[in-house]
């Protein structure tokens, strides 16, 4: 029934194109960081291993938490599903100095005490 009225017909559209769903926003944090002198791209990829437990305290709320750490940074930081044992990858890119930042606040953040963050 649910056909009829195009209820699901119109949700495949939505996301197959017209400039709506992810692709605005993916589009739009391109060119934020493009513009803001922060070339990850260029850079290179360091790969390091977070507990599992911990990676809320890295994501935060909302990501408020990973976005503070990459403005800080300079590097681009990017929490994978991939697991090890019972750690989650977690991916930098950037200049060597901003990886190197990115770890330290990281890890910073990982080794201290639990509570409210």
């Amino acid at each position: 029934m649910g056909d009829e009225w195009g209820g699901n017909s119109y949700r495949e559209d939505r996301r197959s194109g017209g400039g709506g769903g992810n692709s605005y926003r993916e589009d739009r944090r391109d060119d934020g960081d493009r513009n803001s002198g922060q070339n990850w791209r260029d850079g290179k990829c360091e790969i390091m291993h977070v507990p599992s437990t911990k990676v809320g305290k890295v994501i935060g709320r909302g990501g408020s938490k990973i976005n503070e750490l990459q403005s800080d940074s300079g590097a681009k930081i990017q929490v994978t599903k991939e697991t090890e044992g019972d750690d989650t990858v977690v991916k930098m890119f950037g200049s060597d100095s901003c990886v190197a930042r990115a770890k330290e606040l990281i890890n910073d953040l990982v080794n201290e005490p639990d509570g409210r963050y």
